[in-house]
């Protein structure tokens, strides 16, 4: 850093009275001459340089925080204080274990804004990511060219085979040196935690009450199990072998893909990708139909925010939820995570026979009579407004049976 000192200035009379105060010492064999200052007293006050602390140099200096578009205080579980280039940073919440299980839980009280409020912010740098599409491409691209690992991922299936190409994404991870999953694997459900029907045995598919989906179970089980042997027979390299050394390492690696899978279309730069991902901590957040929670891709910094509803009303202590799948049945919920729900409003029952039931008879279970075109509910009770829409409907009308 530059000093500013203030100098003197000297006239030419103080110039010439100064030469005589100096005298010339020869040094050295070449003759060349050294001035000294004599004795004498100079009229001049010395230059002293001013007391000014020189600032650390920047590399030295400890990184300032960034600023967070989140308003509620920073979460300090020690599970996510793990040393890698952009770590993960929560707010407003904990982690812990509570009645449906291991879940995220609002540490204070959140009141109702208009916009969305940031509870986590996680960096792609420790997601484990795969394209839909060809060619594969993962983020971050953690596997060198050359590996055998991209032949194995190379030859799924492009169109149904995700899981087995994130399942092989996750055992190579596992086994990458100073990988962030290896350190976060501990937290993921082992084979006897993890709730998956993939890891059903025989016994526990035979008390399923629905036929055709351990049927589907037993068909995933066997597509496993063949990708196994095919790719890990004893002549595959050591460095292959050591990620599944057998059956039900691989299966439960599948099964992990497939129940904490979340499926996103992410924008690095100008490439957006459809992608299934595997994000850690927000595969923590458990599943709700009336959720309180959403995730949001960050493009400019490539994060992935999960965000609290704009107007959601949290209490300490309420459960931060997202919704898994929107759309479909409970069978489908049972197949990817091995739970269903009575709160499903997507789900609906299959009745089998031959039976059927007269218009007459349906509509009096709601109280509701008269003639086609004229049809009145005849009490005071609450009737389904959609109800009368539907009678209104010559398609409706034109049956006079019900199946």
């Amino acid at each position: 850093m530059a000093l500013s000192v203030p100098l003197p200035h000297r006239n030419h009379s103080q110039l010439r009275a100064s030469r005589q105060q100096w005298q010339a010492v020869p040094l050295g064999r070449r003759g060349r001459s050294c001035y000294f200052q004599s004795n004498s007293r100079s009229n001049f006050p010395p230059i002293r340089a001013a007391a000014v602390e020189a600032p650390t140099f920047p590399l030295f200096q400890p990184l300032q925080a960034e600023e967070s578009p989140s308003e509620l205080e920073p979460a300090d579980p020690d599970f996510y204080k793990i040393g890698f280039v952009r770590s993960m940073r929560a707010y407003g919440i904990e982690f812990k274990e509570g009645p449906e299980g291991f879940g995220v839980y609002a540490s204070k009280d959140v009141e109702p804004l208009r916009r969305a409020r940031v509870i986590m912010e996680i960096p792609l740098e420790l997601m484990l990511t795969v394209s839909k599409k060809l060619p594969w491409m993962f983020f971050p691209d953690i596997i060198p060219i050359g590996h055998p690992i991209f032949d194995i991922i190379n030859s799924t299936d492009p169109e149904k085979d995700w899981d087995l190409r994130l399942a092989c994404l996750l055992l190579y991870a596992f086994d990458k040196q100073d990988n962030f999953w290896q350190l976060y694997g501990d937290f993921l459900p082992s084979a006897d935690e993890c709730t998956s029907l993939l890891l059903a045995t025989e016994e526990d598919l035979l008390e399923l009450q629905d036929e055709a989906l351990a049927s589907t179970m037993r068909q995933q089980q066997k597509r496993a199990l063949e990708f196994w042997e095919k790719n890990w027979h004893n002549g595959v390299p050591l460095k292959i072998k050591r990620l599944a050394r057998d059956p039900e390492r691989f299966i439960w690696a599948v099964s992990v893909a497939q129940s904490r899978c979340i499926d996103m279309q992410m924008r690095i730069g100008a490439l957006v990708q459809d992608a299934n991902m595997l994000i850690p901590y927000a595969d923590m957040l458990n599943h709700s139909f009336q959720p309180n929670c959403f995730l949001h891709w960050r493009f400019k910094d490539r994060m992935l925010e999960v965000m609290i509803n704009a107007g959601q009303r949290i209490k300490k202590g309420d459960e931060m939820t997202i919704n898994y799948m929107c759309g479909q049945k409970n069978n489908m919920f049972m197949q990817r995570y091995g739970f269903s729900s009575a709160a499903n409003p997507w789900d609906v029952i299959e009745f089998s026979g031959n039976a059927r039931i007269h218009l007459e008879s349906f509509l009096s279970a709601f109280n509701i009579s008269g003639l086609p075109q004229e049809y009145y509910h005849n009490s005071m009770d609450f009737c389904d407004f959609h109800i009368l829409i539907l009678l209104a409907c010559e398609n409706v009308l034109s049956s006079t049976c019900l199946m």
